[in-house]
């Protein structure tokens, strides 16, 4: 049995083993590479920024582009640029704009790469195709470059919403809807035609106080007055020449080929192995650790069950659970970019938040492009909470919304009976509405409401009248939300973990580790990618190799 059993595994370990030699051996010769360059003087480099950067980069489904694998998300992106800014021999910071995605986030990176402007190095941006976003984040460059096709949508901000009313009446379809507040709008789409008047007037103030916040971001960098860019927005977009005409960009032009550009991804990725290679030896030699910050994302929908791209429970759970057994860990910042979800998982997560807590770890709460409702609900309670001016933060309510079918199927001549021991067995069936299924529903939207409400009110340690004042749905910035006391500084992840710092009293530099770990699934669900480029499967089995040695060494 034994020797049948070797004479099958052997060739499976020989088929693995020869192309993980191979990939070492081309690695090692590219790390080389990377390392030589690295010493080179007038370091040029590039990035990308042509669509919306994550929170966090999550791999790749099956048949992604081995570039999309590489791609730096928010937070590596940042620490590059960064890096690049105190790195002498990097001189120049080039970048390819389209659409970096919503505000809140383009506003940290704006931050990382005004920095690295003040520290008297060149910026530059080649943009194209852009989106509001694109330009507000171009302008944090010293030199903005559209081609000669690129409008600058330097322009006010709405939206156009659609109404399912007049199809929910003609496919005779009802509805059983409970919610605390109008403001909590999900409903109205199938309920009214239009938006509401309140529904607008909370919605036009929210725009209006981000579009103040970006135009004197732009007015600032841009070199122009605050009303100039007012009175410039109501003729938008502009065509490259009045663009320039007018002082918004800086010429009309592409990237040049001559210029040698090294790839931010690359130029980070080689950094930080050599300092981690670094970090590990010290780690091994003096069997010292640093103190951590564990940072944990609460990104997607929150919902039960297992879910792997939303935001759930068990996930969080075990996030938390790692950061609070782990010694060096001394704080925690919570990264959230949820628009909520469902109740239940909120409440969950909020406990396991007050958990670490009591286990003696500060949380702060950083929210990025929206915490809101559930994304709220779950950080309420955090030690300090940080936000961006452009935050989406609130809607601090709650809605339930069940569908009823039993008049749809009845024009296709489908029927419907009951048989029940109790009324109240079918007062929420999916078939019938009823009004005692409609006061079930109320009964338990007001329960949840003004637990909301209490969550509120002890989180944020305010009179819980105020707490049932702002728990209306309305949405606001984060500049809002500070004034409105749901917030304690504005800021981006940077802040939060320098927050996370002080409050845990950490000695000297820290290691940021981030949480949830990404599962093996995970990984392996971009294994074509992979095949397109084989460094990232080596990579990650030298990062699983060098996880356990260190556990090794702490035990």
């Amino acid at each position: 049995g034994n020797t049948m059993s070797l004479k099958f595994t052997y060739p499976i370990v020989n088929f693995v083993a020869k192309p993980l030699i191979l990939i070492g051996v081309i690695k090692g010769y590219s790390l080389i590479n990377d390392v030589n360059w690295l010493r080179h003087d007038d370091i040029i480099l590039e990035f990308d920024a042509s669509k919306p950067l994550e929170d966090r980069r999550r791999r790749g489904f099956l048949l992604s582009k081995s570039s999309d694998l590489h791609q730096l998300d928010l937070r590596s992106t940042i620490e590059a640029i960064k890096i690049a800014e105190n790195d002498p021999k990097v001189k120049k910071l080039v970048a390819k704009i389209q659409d970096p995605g919503y505000y809140a986030n383009v506003e940290e990176l704006r931050k990382a790469i005004s920095n690295f402007r003040s520290s008297g190095k060149e910026t530059v941006c080649y943009a194209s195709n852009l989106s509001r976003g694109g330009y507000y984040l171009s302008s944090a460059f010293e030199k903005v470059y559209i081609n000669e096709v690129t409008e600058v949508p330097l322009q006010g901000s709405g939206s156009i919403g659609l109404f399912f009313k007049g199809l929910v009446d003609k496919l005779k379809l009802d509805f059983t809807v409970s919610r605390n507040s109008r403001l909590k709008s999900f409903p109205d789409v199938i309920l009214e035609k239009e938006y509401t008047p309140e529904f607008k007037e909370s919605r036009l103030k929210f725009l209006r106080d981000i579009e103040e916040i970006v135009f004197r971001d732009l007015a600032l960098a841009r070199k122009l007055a605050f009303e100039t860019v007012q009175k410039l927005s109501l003729s938008g977009p502009f065509l490259p020449q009045e663009a320039l005409q007018h002082r918004l960009v800086d010429g009309i032009s592409t990237p040049p080929l001559s210029e040698k550009r090294k790839k931010l991804d690359r130029y980070y990725n080689t950094k930080k192995r050599l300092d981690r290679f670094g970090a590990e030896f010290k780690h091994w030699t003096e069997q010292s650790y640093p103190d951590r910050i564990a940072v944990i994302y609460a990104d997607g929908n929150i919902v039960g069950g297992k879910a792997e791209n939303e935001l759930n429970p068990d996930v969080m759970e075990r996030a938390f659970q790692r950061a609070v057994q782990d010694k060096c860990v001394k704080a925690i910042v919570l990264r959230v970019n949820s628009p909520g979800g469902a109740v239940e998982p909120s409440e969950r997560i909020k406990h396991i938040v007050q958990s670490a807590q009591k286990a003696g770890k500060p949380v702060i709460a950083s929210y990025g492009n929206i915490a809101a409702s559930g994304g709220y609900w779950i950080s309420a309670h955090s030690d300090h909470i940080v936000a961006n001016p452009t935050s989406i933060v609130g809607s601090i309510g709650v809605f339930g919304v069940l569908p009823h079918f039993g008049r749809f199927l009845e024009e296709y001549g489908i029927t419907n009976d009951e048989i029940a021991t109790q009324n109240n067995a079918t007062y929420l069936s999916p078939l019938k509405k009823t009004n005692e299924g409609g006061a079930l529903m109320d009964k338990y939207i007001a329960f949840v409401s003004n637990r909301f409400e209490q969550i509120v009110s002890d989180g944020r340690k305010l009179p819980i009248d105020k707490a049932v004042e702002l728990a209306t749905g309305e949405v606001w910035t984060g500049s809002q939300a500070l004034k409105l006391g749901l917030v304690d500084s504005l800021g981006g992840l940077d802040e939060a973990i320098q927050e996370a710092v002080k409050r845990g009293n950490v000695v000297g530099e820290p290691e940021i580790v981030e949480y949830p770990k990404l599962s093996l699934r995970s990984r392996l669900r971009g294994v074509f990618g992979l095949f397109q480029d084989p460094s990232l499967l080596y990579k990650m089995s030298m990062d699983k190799l060098m996880e356990l040695q260190l556990s090794k060494v702490k035990n």
